[in-house]
């Protein structure tokens, strides 16, 4: 296997995931928030309010005794979203949509609420993803558990039968 994984990477038309070197065991908790500026923003106007945005961390949700962990990047590569078969929110056609919500204000002393903005948005998530988990727990399709596989493996199952 170690010997394919080698190959694989030596062959230039081969995509692989870049790993994120900043991720800490704590963030198997946390929900990943990319942000990015639209349009012309100047560098570092954009990282004063990437700091805003940032400062929120955590947030409680009405209604529930949770906390929801975030965690921001000003970037991320797409290639990672290849992993995506680990996370049951990634799955199915929501995940091949890009989804982008955008909040825009004139300039930066006008954007006093941007903190309360980014819970509410943060909230919107947890929403999703907890109404995915209950899908998920309700779901009667069958014992069957999926095989999960890295995606440099999923070549290697074609033609294979998975089911048995």
């Amino acid at each position: 296997m170690i010997n394919n994984m080698v190959r694989d990477c030596e062959q230039p038309h081969v995509k692989m995931s870049v790993p994120d070197y900043m991720q800490c065991a704590e963030d198997h908790q946390t929900v990943l928030v990319v942000v990015q500026p639209v349009g012309i923003v100047p560098e570092d106007q954009f990282f004063k309010i990437y700091k805003r945005i940032a400062s929120v961390s955590q947030v409680s949700v009405r209604d529930s005794q949770r906390l929801l962990y975030i965690r921001y990047r000003h970037h991320y590569l797409p290639e990672n979203n290849e992993w995506g078969d680990f996370q049951t929110h990634r799955e199915g056609e929501i995940a091949e949509q890009q989804r982008t919500d955008v909040a825009f204000y004139p300039d930066f002393e006008d954007c006093s609420d941007v903190e309360k903005r980014v819970e509410d948005f943060v909230e919107s998530i947890f929403i999703v993803l907890e109404s995915k988990r209950l899908d998920r727990a309700t779901d009667k399709s069958g014992d069957k558990i999926p095989l999960l596989c890295v995606p440099f493996e999923k070549k290697d199952f074609v033609g294979l039968d998975t089911d048995s």
